[in-house]
């Protein structure tokens, strides 16, 4: 098994599934030691408004060294609505410097050829971005955000949920 710092697990169930008694997950989460360590500070976070702003770290606070936090943005009530699509935009507040370490990956969930849905990696932002829409999609979109040992004031994530067509 890999070592990695953020483990997503999504449950997916299609408009033709029954009823079901649900399932059991079971893991073991196990202390990493040395470089690999994520800050206590690190923060996860779903949100599933229509519309909304996130400021990282907030109240002009720095992040902290070797943070990975997650913000997930899903479909309100959780249920996918093909006529509605989500756009995630990217705003600097201050970074590290033009060096990408620290970095904001984007991910979103997508058909597999196979059947089923898998993760996807879409983009990447770094410090000097002053402004991108991080994703215009209508399912799911994750922001992983990774630092290395500088501490700056972050960034905001502005998103928004409207009916209409992909732009």
């Amino acid at each position: 098994m890999t070592e990695c710092p953020v483990l997503l697990i999504t449950l997916l169930s299609s408009a033709g599934s029954q009823t079901s008694k649900g399932f059991i997950l079971e893991y073991e989460a196990r202390e990493t030691t040395g470089s690999t360590k994520i800050s206590p500070t690190s923060r996860q976070q779903i949100t599933n408004a229509d519309t909304g702003h996130i400021r990282y770290p907030g109240n002009g606070q720095n992040y902290t060294n070797s943070e990975v936090s997650t913000f997930i943005f899903t479909p309100r009530d959780n249920f996918y609505q093909a006529k509605k699509n989500t756009t995630v935009t990217f705003v600097e507040d201050w970074m590290d410097d033009v060096h990408c370490y620290d970095e904001i990956h984007v991910f979103h969930l997508v058909d597999s050829s196979a059947g089923g849905k898998f993760y996807d990696w879409a983009s990447a932002v770094c410090p000097g971005t002053d402004m991108k829409v991080l994703s215009n999609h209508d399912d799911i979109i994750i922001a992983v955000f990774m630092t290395d040992e500088k501490n700056r004031t972050g960034f905001h994530l502005i998103h928004s949920r409207v009916h209409g067509r992909k732009c």
